[in-house]
């Protein structure tokens, strides 16, 4: 116990607390997606369907779900990995009941004729659900054009990375970048991917936990509106979700207003003051930049031209020599200086998708006889 709760020598707190700035900026999508698309995505990875079906879990949903969202609650707080924090003996709680599945799930008169292994919950097992979790969250992400820093995406994997170190998950089969976690679920979680009827049944009681609060009137089609934009028409069709002619089109409209929201927000200040607020000012001086219309807003800032300070004014940026007179037709405003310039353009950060995080390793599976079959994972 003392040996398993110790973090690795390559554990990186520097990393970890950019991974806290990363999951308070993006908690909203990083809810909805573990909830809604790994959550759900466990249902159509046989084993794991299987191993947590058959242990108890197809007879206490509820209190399963509860227990397995406590790591994503626990990896997203403040002090993850710290002393005070939780993730660790969550980790370790984890490990137990992983052992406690491997020793009693066998025993069980309905495993032997049903599974494809005798003992659930292998490394491999581990790895295909570990890739539902972080690396189809960042896939998301990236798909939605979700601005990402560098940093951030590189410290999100790292904080997945050593949890995956903590759940028993050995070093070498821990993907060291994003290229390398996604070829390996290309490998490992995509080809698995189908409909068990265990998987099936988990997935409407899942559908089915708000029924104590509305007897499942809306917020059984919500969930389920919400399973197939996240996951698509084939698995959504596999786990028998029928399509809802009203919540579809409205979710597919609103999540894309929602999204481009957001991503306006990027384009602004920290502390700024709404839609209102018309510029962003350099740190270290030098002229603020003019924020533009909408379609502006998403521009490459490699694209932008450069502002020049104004010989008649000093802090009041433009574009091109002489390109504009004051007292014009072309008004300008920017804090404390009165002035406001149409139409310029604007500049944004942290456009760019995931980038390489720290090398671990080859971060290759081995594919020993019983590794080549389907993988999936237990509880927890």
């Amino acid at each position: 116990m003392e040996e398993a709760r110790r973090l690795p020598s390559w554990a990186d707190h520097g990393k970890l607390a950019t991974a806290v700035r990363f999951n308070e900026k993006r908690g909203l999508y990083l809810g909805v997606l573990y909830g809604l698309a790994s959550g759900m995505m466990s249902t159509v990875i046989p084993k794991e369907a299987l191993a947590v079906y058959y242990s108890q879990g197809g007879a206490d949903m509820k209190d399963r779900i509860s227990k397995t969202a406590k790591l994503g609650y626990d990896i997203m707080s403040r002090n993850a990995y710290q002393p005070d924090g939780e993730m660790v003996v969550t980790c370790v709680k984890t490990r137990l009941v992983h052992a406690a599945v491997r020793h009693l799930l066998p025993q069980s008169p309905y495993w032997p004729g049903r599974a494809e292994e005798d003992i659930p919950i292998s490394q491999r097992d581990m790895m295909v659900t570990w890739h539902s979790l972080p690396t189809t969250v960042m896939q998301k992400l990236v798909d939605w054009r979700v601005p990402i820093p560098a940093a951030e995406s590189e410290a999100f994997l790292h904080s997945w990375q050593l949890c995956a170190h903590m759940l028993g998950i050995k070093d070498e089969y821990i993907p060291g970048s994003w290229s390398e976690a996604n070829s390996q679920a290309d490998q490992v979680l995509t080809p698995v991917l189908a409909p068990t009827t265990e998987g099936i049944e988990l997935a409407d009681i899942l559908l089915s936990l708000g029924t104590p609060v509305d007897a499942g009137i809306l917020s059984k089609p919500i969930l389920g509106a919400f399973t197939r934009f996240m996951l698509g028409n084939e698995i959504a069709g596999w786990l028998r979700i029928p399509r809802e002619p009203i919540w579809d089109p409205l979710l597919r409209a609103s999540w894309g207003a929602l999204h481009r929201g957001t991503r306006r927000a990027a384009a602004l200040p920290a502390g700024a003051g709404g839609v209102l607020d018309v510029r962003r000012v350099p740190a270290q001086g030098g002229p603020a930049v003019p924020v533009g219309g909408p379609a502006d807003q998403h521009r490459d800032p490699r694209e932008q031209p450069a502002l020049l300070r104004c010989p008649r004014c000093p802090r009041c940026p433009r574009q091109e020599e002489g390109e504009h007179g004051h007292g014009g037709a072309e008004q300008t405003q920017d804090a404390g200086h009165g002035r406001r310039t149409r139409g310029a353009r604007s500049t944004r950060d942290g456009d760019a998708g995931p980038r390489r995080g720290v090398d671990l390793g080859a971060g290759r599976l081995h594919r020993g006889r019983r590794d080549r079959r389907r993988p999936a994972v237990g509880v927890g």
